[in-house]
């Protein structure tokens, strides 16, 4: 996968980054004393901002927020205790598909394919050979001062969740960092493996025979269906057109939940004001857009999935059945069943 060139103020300006992982940080530095505001200067964020679940700031913010809190903390390990707050459910559908992945080899394959959908910091691939196995970590833009707390952060998160999907007590054959050494002791406690510093490159090596480990939470439907909204979304983040195409990716988030149009505004970092006059020069409306995602979403549930009617008008936000289906018969004239 290529990285995003940020080289492109517009890829450097654009809401990508999951605010998720910035409001842990915020919380994190609470926890010494330290504002939020202190956190978030320079950035015109309000704490507000980053609680959504499915909120997205630029990566220009992001890298301001970082460099705030290093300044701030007195942790000198920061990234590792920012990993250690992170959760498969912070990742959204993404996070979803890795989780019910068969395996630890699809599950590395769908981070490598999608792993742009949530603004990572680290880009991430996957090399096999011999007798080991390398998922390999390189940086999306150089990132100075916020480098080793990045990878801190991107190698505790895969070790700790990852791994941990197949068996809590699986760990790596050794970690390679392409940073000078420190505190090697700790790095290699909070990674369970040795760790070599000064590498070429920074990996994860992995032993052949885990690849194939079932993960827990394996489920074929779900991984499919949410494999399918991670090719949307890297689609759509990767276009960078259009107010339309910026609501269908909030839209289109977090399955189950559906933005109003407010949330989707501030979601989107402009007022609602902002979004009606924005989507009317479109030609359409915040109403327009929900449906056509909502019809393509019922579409394809009940084309590759086996789920429910009951369950997939839940997973399009409706709370009666009945309604989802006068929607559906109003989109194509069939009721769903008929449909499928």
């Amino acid at each position: 996968m290529s990285p995003l060139d940020l080289r492109d103020r517009a890829v450097l300006t654009r809401p990508v980054v999951r605010a998720r992982y910035c409001q842990h940080l915020v919380d994190l530095l609470a926890e010494e004393g330290v504002a939020p505001e202190a956190v978030l200067a320079s950035t015109r964020l309000a704490p507000a901002d980053l609680a959504k679940p499915e909120a997205r700031i630029s990566y220009a913010q992001q890298f301001r927020i970082y460099e705030n809190a290093l300044a701030q903390s007195r942790e000198p390990a920061l990234g590792f205790r920012l990993g250690r707050r992170e959760r498969i459910s912070d990742h959204g559908v993404f996070g979803y598909a890795i989780q019910s992945s068969a395996d630890l080899a699809q599950a590395i394959r769908v981070i490598e394919r999608y792993v742009t959908t949530v603004g990572p910091l680290l880009d991430l691939g996957f090399e096999r050979s011999g007798d080991a196995a390398a998922i390999t970590l390189s940086e999306v833009a150089p990132l100075g001062p916020i480098a080793r707390m990045a990878r801190e952060e991107s190698l505790l998160v895969l070790v700790r969740s990852l791994l941990a999907l197949t068996d809590p007590a699986t760990r790596p054959l050794e970690v390679r960092v392409d940073l000078p050494p420190n505190d090697r002791p700790r790095w290699e406690r909070e990674l369970g493996c040795p760790v070599r510093f000064d590498a070429p490159r920074t990996e994860i090596r992995l032993r052949p025979a885990d690849l194939s480990r079932p993960l827990a939470f394996s489920d074929e439907e779900t991984a499919a269906v949410c494999e399918r909204r991670c090719a949307e979304l890297l689609q759509r983040l990767g276009t960078p057109g259009g107010i339309v195409e910026e609501l269908r990716r909030v839209l289109v988030g977090d399955p189950g939940r559906f933005p109003s149009l407010e949330e989707a505004a501030r979601e989107l970092a402009m007022s609602g004001r902002t979004l009606r006059r924005r989507l009317q020069e479109a030609s359409t409306t915040f109403q327009a857009v929900l449906e056509d995602v909502r019809k393509g979403l019922a579409l394809d549930y009940l084309q590759r999935s086996n789920l429910s009617v009951d369950e997939i008008a839940s997973l399009l936000g409706y709370s009666e059945t009945p309604n989802f289906y006068r929607a559906f018969k109003r989109w194509t004239g069939r009721t769903p069943a008929a449909f499928r």
